[in-house]
């Protein structure tokens, strides 16, 4: 007489589709939290959506927001703004989306055109819309 009979792990496997296996087993998931960390500019407490992230190719982090332009440097962060008057300044402060090109330059989107942050001369060119 075999120890294992096909009868036995027929039995067996019968039992376990039917009985155990609909049954969902559990692991333990570990709990993540996400801590909001305040963003503090220049002693200004800032509580900003981002809406896109980008890396340039020096490492630095650049983030558009409805409050202005970010740049993070691991450290510190930098708020880029529209100065009205001040043509080599953000378009406008309404950022909506970012593009590094293959010189390093960022090129942002706004509602009011395109602003293009030339990284050797740490300043930003416009491109306004024609309805502008």
């Amino acid at each position: 007489m075999d120890f294992f009979s096909v009868n036995s792990i027929l039995a067996f496997l019968m039992f376990w589709f039917l009985l155990i296996a609909p049954f969902p087993t559990f692991s333990q998931t570990p709990k993540r939290t996400f801590k909001k960390i305040p963003l503090v500019i220049d002693e200004i407490n800032y509580d900003l959506n981002i809406i896109s992230i980008k890396q340039d190719h020096q490492g630095y982090l650049w983030m558009t927001t409805g409050q202005g332009l970010l740049k993070f440097d691991g450290y510190e962060f930098i708020n880029y703004l529209n100065i009205p008057g001040d043509s080599t300044s953000l378009i406008n402060d309404r950022t909506e989306s970012l593009f590094v090109d293959h010189t390093g330059d960022v090129w942002i989107g706004t509602e009011r055109g395109m602003s293009r942050y030339k990284v050797d001369c740490d300043f930003f060119v416009q491109y306004p819309t024609p309805s502008s």
